[in-house]
């Protein structure tokens, strides 16, 4: 199983731990430091543990000064939050299209969308799914932008061998719902530049820390954006576990795109060229909409939770982008995200549910092919 007794006992001490020596400073004590310097070494810059994923997306933006005027580059097929962490900041989001297969920010369409007025780049490793981060990256540099990589989904996800967030100039994590690394809530942003860690310490880090770090910030009128120690405590009780969460994670993934591999006009999610996936969730893309939601239909029938439809077009009506993003359209309305912790999942679920899958692919016509499983 994923989360074991030993893993429970872990988190259950780091708590206690936590209660009995409760944090005396406002920047959270030891319990913070910690994250921040497991994060700092994973990556190899410097780390600041914030209250969420969301709230790292716009300390990251903060820090680079991102304002009114300036516009910053998504990708069309994702959550919200990146999305509003720029219209927060006052700034204009607008949509690029994604990947075919990755479904992650295309670099050709990162290249078109950039205008006079573009300041920074939102990479959003979905899913787990490592971007192309080489051209994406060099694409960004030839136009002096700044590069933010979402890894909120994509903890332990590696291109070339790195770390995902090791490329760009800031790298988001979250530790909410459903992550790999769960506290309940928390976050962290980690930054290339020292200057811009400090920054970010003095937008949205307690007055006293800003002190202690003798930064020069917005003193009272800094966000409250500080991790909870007790999220902290959980974070570093599973620090040293997710790796062989990962790998279950991975073999149950990929055991099931295996079943799917000879399907034709099926978009099953694997290991991209010099990638690793990390298979926040496991997402299939159907030749068309009406399949999926066929799918999705009859696997609810069966007991197996899907969903269906992205948060696309909440993000279109934001800059009229309708028709400009036909792959993130194609995700959207024919895409199936199955809602698993991977980590926990039996072998015997694994099998019951791929045999319920592929079931009901054979019975819906020749548009999958008819290859042996």
């Amino acid at each position: 199983m994923g989360r074991d007794s030993l893993s429970m006992g872990r988190m259950r001490r780091a708590v206690l731990e936590a209660l009995r020596d409760w944090p005396q400073s406002p920047g959270g004590g030891a319990p913070i430091r910690k994250v921040e310097e497991l994060l700092s070494d994973y990556l190899g810059g410097r780390a600041l543990a914030v209250s969420s994923g969301t709230v790292a997306l716009e300390v990251a933006l903060r820090a680079a000064e991102v304002g009114p005027g300036d516009e910053v580059v998504l990708p069309a097929y994702d959550w919200g939050a990146a999305a509003g962490a720029v219209l927060r900041c006052g700034a204009q989001p607008v949509f690029a299209d994604v990947d075919a297969t990755r479904a992650t920010l295309d670099p050709a369409s990162l290249n078109a969308r950039i205008t006079r007025r573009t300041v920074a780049v939102v990479v959003t490793h979905w899913a787990g799914c490592p971007a192309e981060l080489d051209v994406i990256v060099a694409v960004a540099r030839s136009r002096g932008l700044f590069v933010i990589e979402d890894c909120a989904q994509a903890l332990g996800a590696r291109y070339k061998g790195r770390p995902v967030g090791s490329f760009g100039d800031a790298a988001v994590f979250s530790f909410g719902w459903g992550k790999l690394v769960c506290a309940g809530e928390g976050g962290a942003v980690v930054f290339r530049d020292v200057q811009l860690w400090r920054r970010a310490v003095g937008l949205c880090q307690h007055p006293l820390r800003q002190l202690r770090e003798r930064v020069e910030g917005l003193g009272d009128l800094a966000m409250n954006a500080r991790m909870h120690p007790l999220a902290a405590a959980l974070v570093t009780a599973q620090w040293e576990l997710w790796p062989a969460w990962l790998e279950r994670r991975r073999r149950a993934c990929i055991y099931l795109t295996e079943r799917l591999k000879h399907r034709t006009g099926l978009v099953a999610p694997s290991d991209p060229p010099q990638g690793i996936h990390s298979f926040h969730r496991y997402v299939l893309r159907l030749p068309e909409e009406s399949l999926a939601l066929k799918l999705r239909g009859r696997l609810a029938e069966e007991g197996f939770a899907v969903l269906n439809r992205q948060a696309y077009h909440l993000r279109l009506q934001v800059n009229g982008a309708i028709g400009e993003c036909p792959q993130a359209e194609r995700w959207s309305r024919c895409s199936l995200a199955v809602d698993q912790d991977w980590t926990r999942v039996s072998q015997s679920w694994l099998k019951r549910f791929a045999d319920a899958l592929l079931g009901e692919i054979n019975g819906m016509g020749d548009c999958y092919g008819s290859s042996a499983d």
